[in-house]
């Protein structure tokens, strides 16, 4: 479907949106769930009290006792997470390793292997902290702060040989897109469709689905032309062999990724921010990025549920990119 004339458009961010906190995870396939595994390149503790002193007294009591902060991951999203016993732990631990080792304490991953359960493991205070939640959520309501530590880009995943030639928003009127059910993806899509019927196109066709591994098989057998995907981690899964392409750098929507932690440590949020602010001053923060090819999604200040406005557009490239599989 040729896109009306009229579609070339400027950037929306869309405002919070009410969702439920399980629904912003981005669930993805993953092995059996467990507790305590410890990836490849674990962190130990012991940064020099001299080193980062003023950090290590904004740790509440609780934490600098325990030595520790258990995050959640389900091992599944490289390279924000690789598998357990992989050569790199992926761009989360990375980051919160080095982040902990600051403030004197260590990282704990505790594996559970159905994200959409996070947020009761973290209520219920089986982990402490939580590593991949989107922006546009109606965080205050939720019972939850969160600091926001990269930025995140929709990405559309389409089979190989792209045969629906989907470039970017424009080509998707009349299309059938999957997604997961309740996500913020949802409600940005609908907001696209609205635009087409505006514009005298058809309506994008919204199909939505439990998780990550429903969506993909969906694509895989044909059920529909194209899936959101994360920028930070489906053109990494394409160019490692993943069963579709990904089609790229057209005009988007940019998000927060923000870890997320229970309203009552607002303190061990706080010392978070201020860890990961100091990794930025030194360059260690972007370095990690870089390492993890995402330099792009990288910050240049951290801070604790800041408003969603301040996320930036993602501008258009002169023409879509799509990477493969090679």
């Amino acid at each position: 479907m040729s896109p009306s004339p009229a579609r070339h458009r400027r950037l929306l961010v869309l405002p919070a949106i009410a969702a439920t906190m399980a629904a912003v995870l981005s669930a993805c396939s993953s092995s059996s769930s467990g507790s305590g595994d410890t990836p490849s390149a674990a962190s130990s503790a012991g940064a020099s009290s001299g080193s980062y002193a003023s950090l290590q007294q904004m740790v509440p009591g609780s934490y600098k006792s325990a030595g520790t902060i258990h995050l959640a991951t389900d091992f599944a999203e490289p390279p924000l997470m690789f598998a357990k016993g992989t050569s790199q732990p992926g761009l989360v631990f990375s980051v919160t390793e080095e982040a902990a080792k600051r403030l004197g304490l260590t990282v704990t991953p505790v594996l559970i292997a159905d994200s959409s359960t996070w947020p009761t493991a973290l209520s219920a205070k089986r982990v402490d902290m939580l590593p991949t939640f989107n922006d546009t959520t109606e965080r205050q309501q939720a019972g939850y702060t969160f600091v926001d530590w990269a930025y995140n880009s929709i990405v559309f995943d389409v089979p190989k040989g792209n045969p629906k030639k989907i470039t970017g928003w424009d080509s998707v009127c009349g299309r059938t897109i999957g997604m997961i059910a309740g996500t913020t993806q949802v409600a940005i899509t609908n907001a696209e469709s609205a635009r087409c019927v505006a514009d005298g196109d058809p309506k994008i066709n919204v199909r939505t689905y439990s998780g990550g591994t429903q969506t993909l098989a969906a694509l895989q057998s044909g059920q529909i032309d194209a899936q959101i995907g994360s920028g930070l981690s489906s053109p990494y899964a394409a160019e490692h062999g993943a069963s579709y392409e990904v089609v790229s750098n057209f005009q988007t929507y940019a998000q927060n990724m923000g870890f997320g932690f229970r309203k009552d440590d607002a303190a061990l949020a706080d010392a978070l921010a201020a860890s990961l602010n100091s990794m930025i001053k030194d360059g260690t923060y972007q370095k990690l990025f870089q390492q993890y090819g995402l330099s792009s999604s990288a910050k240049t200040s951290v801070t604790r549920d800041k408003a969603a406005s301040a996320v930036p557009s993602v501008a258009p490239s002169p023409a879509p990119s799509v990477l493969t599989a090679g």
